[in-house]
């Protein structure tokens, strides 16, 4: 059952957090093994108590977060629970270990898995955090599809967005620890600049010189939402560098575009065609002016099936405060790949010899199969030959005259008199007649 933490009225934190007591039992009873065998001063005996409790430990959230994963209709508040769980096993972990450590002698503490047993529970709560903004981004998957539409100019698109996360991070500040919350509310955040990104590049967006102040009016937005909610300016400045480095591609001059790329192809899994389709919302570039700046795109970055390792520390030397974060948001949105020619002619060469390779590793491979199947017709038939050759051989037999004769079927074969010990009468003979009185 899901409690919560009481409010005793003296303004302390944590009033309303939400938890179930399936992390204080478990930590109860690892307390109680503990306590059985250490008056046994039993090194050993301590160590494989130990190390089965903490193997309890671990199918004890493995249980939690299948509870969680499985059930689609789980509420919020449950998940909170979960979450808060996990978080309080670290908590309660932290004494345990340091008793544990001053039981044992180094080499046998140093088999314990305490460390890996915490991080499991701090990966799980942080799982759990992302289950409860899934939720909440379900409820607002339709209002981001507004952005740079013609109802965007003329009223806030994001209005409903911001009136329903104040309604959940009212409630999920008492839910959720504070460090949870403050993760919960972080994620959000990101969350919001992908979907920004995303619709950004979405395709039949018409050029507008009102795009870059609209924009520039929206960022300041999601920055005073996200500060009014407990997120540091310095947080909010991080997070938000990807969405206003993108804007500035809107206006700057060309030859500043690598600048301005570089933390998209840092941050995202963005490519040449995710930087021609921002491109495109410029008014104020004709077409040989954004054919000479993806130009300098490539110059500057390559191809994405370039050596990456080389590509980012190029772009790392252009933006030294960047991070190397890889977000997957444009793998799955339809857009063209813009190609350098000579690269191009270069990439076609190569795969060209890669399939004339494969050609003809693939017609030795059947020239080594037909070999082996004449073979194998061959060694086939010479086996039927000496079959057959030992066939004859073993069909011969002995006459009951004493001569050579082929047996025929098994009935023929049955019928032919065998050999008979001496003194034993043959089948074949009549019996002897009774001796005269």
């Amino acid at each position: 059952d899901i409690q919560a933490v009481a409010d005793e009225g003296d303004g302390s934190e944590g009033a309303g957090v939400l938890f179930t007591m399936a992390a204080v039992d478990a930590l109860q009873i690892f307390d109680q093994q503990l306590g059985l065998v250490i008056p046994t001063r039993n090194d050993e005996l301590v160590l494989r108590t130990c190390q089965a409790c903490l193997r309890s430990m671990v199918t004890f959230q493995e249980m939690l977060l299948a509870v969680v994963e499985g059930n689609t209709d789980l509420p919020i508040e449950n998940i909170c629970a979960y979450a808060n769980n996990c978080s309080r096993c670290v908590q309660y972990l932290a004494p345990f270990s340091e008793k544990v450590q001053k039981l044992l002698p180094e080499a046998m503490f140093e088999q314990l898995t305490f460390e890996s047993v915490e991080s499991s529970f701090n990966k799980n709560a942080k799982k759990c955090v992302g289950f409860c903004w899934d939720i909440m981004f379900t409820d607002l998957a339709g209002q981001f599809n507004g952005l740079l539409t013609p109802l965007w100019y003329q009223e806030d698109v994001l209005a409903i967005v911001w009136g329903t996360l104040a309604d959940f991070f009212e409630d999920l500040t008492l839910y959720l620890e504070k460090p949870l919350f403050r993760k919960l509310v972080l994620d959000c955040l990101d969350k919001i600049v992908l979907q920004y990104l995303t619709q950004m590049v979405r395709p039949n967006i018409k050029p507008d010189e009102r795009i870059p102040p609209k924009v520039q009016k929206d960022i300041e937005a999601i920055e005073a939402f996200f500060m009014e909610n407990g997120v540091r300016p310095k947080a909010c400045e991080e997070r938000l560098k990807i969405l206003r480095d993108t804007l500035e591609l809107l206006g700057c001059d060309v030859e500043m575009v690598p600048a301005y790329v570089a933390p998209l192809f840092l941050a995202t899994d963005a490519h040449p065609g995710v930087i021609d389709r921002l491109f495109s919302l410029r008014v104020d570039w004709d077409k040989p002016l954004k054919q000479h700046a993806m130009q300098l795109v490539f110059n500057t970055y390559g191809e994405e099936d370039d050596d990456e390792a080389a590509a980012l520390a190029k772009i790392r030397a252009a933006v030294k405060d960047g991070t190397s974060k890889k977000i997957l948001l444009f793998r799955r949105l339809d857009i063209p790949k813009v190609v350098d020619p000579v690269r191009q002619r270069e990439k076609e060469k190569r795969e060209k010899e890669k399939r004339e390779q494969a050609e003809r590793e693939r017609q030795a491979a059947e020239a080594r199969a037909r070999e082996a199947e004449a073979q194998a017709i061959k060694d086939a038939q010479e086996k039927a030959r000496s079959t057959r050759r030992t066939g004859i051989v073993g069909s011969v037999g002995l006459s009951p005259d004493g001569g050579i004769a082929a047996l025929g079927s098994s009935r023929d074969r049955r019928s032919v008199a065998t050999p008979t010990s001496p003194g034993a009468a043959s089948p074949a003979s009549p019996a002897p007649a009774p001796a005269a009185r």
